[in-house]
């Protein structure tokens, strides 16, 4: 009789086990999933409460069934601010999906493309020339080496620097400065790779939010960028000086530097709204 029971007991828990196995399954076969991803310190919300996903699980499969309306929320950690969505078509700060259960049907079985929150270092971001940068100065004490080997090619991956997530983000060329440089400049732009120009124009970058690295002499906002130079055997650097006198301010987009050298400079990055 102890033995019936325990096949009894076994053959019940084989049934329920199954039995939810199948149940997963209905609904892995009814649905598509919408990934949830995160970038930085931060966790998204949901306003079902179903489609929630922290920090810790990312990222999260978020298996969708029947109507999608679901409204997220980006929350940020301690020390962290919610900035930007990524695939959300420009909705901010919220972003809400309305999809009926007859398209989600259509699309059973696969992966749209994620959803990825960011979040930055508070006061971390700025948004110029149609992108949004983090601070340099958040990098700073870096080699040129150390950054290259989280954001090969100027595409960061993953990986971080300096605490900082910085999955998705771009490690900026010569180009890309030149370009925010000119943004502020009046007059003849840069043209060259290495090129300098003095203007009054720092001013500017301090009110668009853009935070000088201190203590640093003469003061101004340096940093490194992607472009190699030389072959390879070195990197460069991008920079803006206050050099005392408002007629005066120097910019620089083409700098030389030690692929290893660690100097008290920062390194500019940015992605492009999404």
């Amino acid at each position: 009789m102890k033995y019936l029971d325990k096949f009894s007991l076994l053959s019940t828990k084989f049934r329920l086990i199954k039995g939810g196995f199948i149940a997963a399954l209905a609904l892995l076969i009814a649905s598509c999933s919408h990934p949830l991803e995160i970038v930085g310190q931060g966790d998204i919300e949901s306003s079902s409460g179903a489609n929630d996903c922290l920090l810790g699980d990312q990222p999260c499969e978020n298996l969708v069934a029947g109507n999608y309306n679901v409204t997220y929320s980006g929350i940020p950690h301690s020390g962290w601010e919610f900035v930007a969505w990524e695939g959300c078509a420009g909705q901010f700060p919220e972003c809400t999906f309305d999809v009926p259960g007859s398209i989600v049907y259509q699309f059973w079985g696969q992966s749209a493309p994620a959803l990825r929150a960011i979040f930055a270092p508070i006061d971390g971001t700025v948004v110029a020339d149609g992108k949004l940068w983090l601070q340099p100065d958040l990098f700073r004490f870096l080699s040129w080496n150390q950054i290259a080997a989280v954001c090969p090619g100027g595409a960061c991956t993953s990986g971080t620097l300096n605490g900082i997530d910085m999955t998705g983000w771009t490690w900026a060329s010569t180009s890309d400065i030149k370009s925010l440089f000119n943004q502020y400049l009046d007059g003849e732009p840069f043209v060259e790779d290495q090129d300098f120009v003095f203007a009054p124009a720092i001013q500017r970058m301090y009110d668009d939010g853009w935070r000088a690295l201190s203590p640093l002499s003469p003061p101004g906002i340096p940093g490194l960028t992607s472009t190699e130079r030389f072959d390879g055997f070195y990197g460069s650097a991008a920079v803006v000086f206050d050099v005392g006198n408002s007629d005066n301010d120097q910019w620089n987009v083409g700098l030389t530097v030690g692929k290893a050298q660690t100097i008290n400079w920062g390194a500019w990055f940015f992605r492009a709204p999404q």
